[in-house]
């Protein structure tokens, strides 16, 4: 049998394409393959950051070439088109816009060159986007949010959503269990899990903790590849690569923060089922898959109120949304969730409810079904 060729540009600890590509995996009839462009970096020069990610991805085909009767899946349009053209049978996933984590990176910049130079990054992707998105061939995207902004560029996708491993979330531990398995003391806790780059937006949260009156009634898990520095937590700016440029968000580390580092798969929904409330205050997400495993393992979600998030956590219903980039706003949502334990019961409810349209088993025999069209298409 064919088997999927899974391509992406840089591996990751935890992020969303490696969870949707092991749940495809894991509930597929095909044998999958992970391949990755291991040079590839992310210089401030955005045409060399691309010419380096067709080399490399130039170099994964043609070095060690896909057997005919395989497919690749394609995460990004960068690594799908190269694919494309050389004759592969091509499924291309986008997973968001760089020319938009580009353009969100400015207000990160730290000097004017810095900002003019993200700008010209921005305008650059944004024009190869333009180029390449018509040119792809079955390209899916995961979310209605995204479907409209790869449109616009001039891409015809189809939606297949994220899959969730439902029943992997629904563990058997209560949340105070499940806070004593990880350390934590038995108090309102609220989530961060992602990558520690601006764009995730961790740097609003760490204002809204401080933010918080009775502080004591808190409690902050932290899960991700962060720094500590003395007191305070350093992260990555959005799209650098440079361990010289680094942020720092203002939030004391003692008996009210807890840092894990990026953790075994198996160990997510503990964390999950331990938070009273999971926070996304990303600036930009397609779609943030951690609301969706925080609604899995039955934990209240507060998310930005942009990009793709509103289509997941739909306000006063599958959880609250707050204004994009408002710590006051966040702090606000943060204690009407810890006083209404009615309102906070009924966005669990409802969360549940509605992620398990995401169900992995259904999901992804959709993937099959592309899977097979795309190979039974091309022989």
């Amino acid at each position: 049998m064919a088997r999927i060729h899974h391509v992406q540009y840089m591996p990751k600890k935890y992020g969303g394409s490696e969870t949707l590509i092991s749940l495809i995996a894991m509930n597929s009839k095909y044998d999958h393959i992970i391949e990755y462009a291991q040079n590839c970096a992310a210089p401030n020069d955005a045409r060399k950051f691309y010419e380096e990610i067709v080399a490399d991805f130039a170099a994964v085909f043609d070095t060690d070439p896909i057997p005919k009767e395989d497919a690749v899946h394609a995460h990004f349009i960068f690594s799908g088109i190269p694919a494309q053209m050389r004759g592969i049978r091509t499924v291309c996933s986008s997973h968001c816009l760089f020319s938009e984590e580009f353009k969100l990176a400015t207000m990160d910049a730290t000097t004017d060159v810095e900002k003019r130079e993200l700008l010209e990054a921005y305008s650059y992707f944004d024009a190869l986007e333009r180029e390449l998105y018509p040119q792809a061939k079955d390209l899916i995207v995961h979310s209605e949010f995204h479907r409209q902004e790869v449109e616009r560029k001039g891409g015809k996708p189809q939606v297949i959503e994220l899959p969730v491993a439902v029943s992997d979330f629904e563990i058997g531990m209560t949340k105070k269990e499940a806070k004593t398995a990880i350390g934590l003391k038995d108090k309102f806790t609220l989530l961060f899990l992602g990558r520690p780059t601006y764009l995730k937006g961790f740097s609003v949260l760490a204002d809204a903790f401080n933010l918080l009156p009775n502080k004591d009634d808190y409690q902050l898990l932290i899960v991700g590849d962060f720094d500590l520095n003395g007191n305070t937590l350093t992260y990555r700016p959005c799209v650098k690569v440079d361990g010289t440029l680094e942020t720092t968000a203002s939030v004391f580390v003692g008996d009210r923060v807890r840092v894990l580092p990026p953790t075994r798969h198996e160990q997510i929904p503990i964390c999950f089922t331990a938070a009273d409330v999971l926070v996304c205050p990303s600036f930009y997400e397609a779609v943030g898959y951690v609301n969706l495993e925080a609604m899995a393992a039955g934990t209240a979600v507060i998310g930005s109120n942009v990009a793709g998030i509103p289509y997941v956590v739909r306000d006063q219903q599958t959880g609250l949304l707050f204004r994009t980039g408002d710590s006051q706003d966040l702090a606000d949502k943060i204690e009407l969730l810890f006083h209404n334990r009615e309102l906070r019961t009924r966005i669990v409810e409802n969360g549940k409810d509605f992620v398990r349209q995401f169900d992995a088993r259904d999901i992804c025999s959709k993937y099959d079904a592309l899977y097979d069209s795309v190979i039974e298409g091309n022989k």
